[in-house]
């Protein structure tokens, strides 16, 4: 079965934006603190994205200049060494793995980090150890009306 298939006996959680809010702002503090100025940050689609915009606006806030990449072939070579790349959570840790072969200078940085992930962000706002799905509020369910 695909890892991003429920299982009927699985246990579901919905994440509420407060908690989207406040792992954007953990991520953020890290990245000024680690960083500082002029940070390219890429969101994994579709997930990270979010997560990823809601960074940027939260370092504009702090004064710090923040740069939204919709495409990770759009970061430019001085921006490299400042180049974030942001996911709302690291299940396998697959996805980060490829990126951070194309892209070795990169840091890493997810809201939610599931224990025993077969890689770890450099940051990561809340952890997970155990194997209930997260159902994020921008995603669509069918029972939703």
């Amino acid at each position: 079965m695909p890892n991003n298939v429920v299982r009927k006996d699985q246990e579901v959680d919905a994440v509420h934006w407060d908690s989207i809010t406040t792992g954007a702002k953990k991520i953020a503090e890290w990245i000024k603190d680690s960083l500082g100025d002029n940070v390219a940050v890429y969101g994994i689609p579709r997930g990270g994205m979010i997560p990823a915009i809601m960074v940027v606006h939260q370092l504009e806030a702090m004064g710090i200049r923040a740069r939204y990449v919709a495409d990770v072939y759009h970061v430019t070579p001085p921006e490299l060494h400042k180049f974030v790349i942001i996911d709302e959570i690291c299940d396998s840790g697959d996805t980060f793995r490829v990126l951070k072969q194309l892209f070795p200078m990169a840091k890493t940085a997810t809201v939610f980090h599931r224990i025993g992930a077969m890689f770890t962000a450099d940051f990561h706002s809340f952890e997970i150890n155990d194997d209930r799905w997260l159902k994020f509020p921008w995603e669509a369910s069918n029972d939703d009306s």
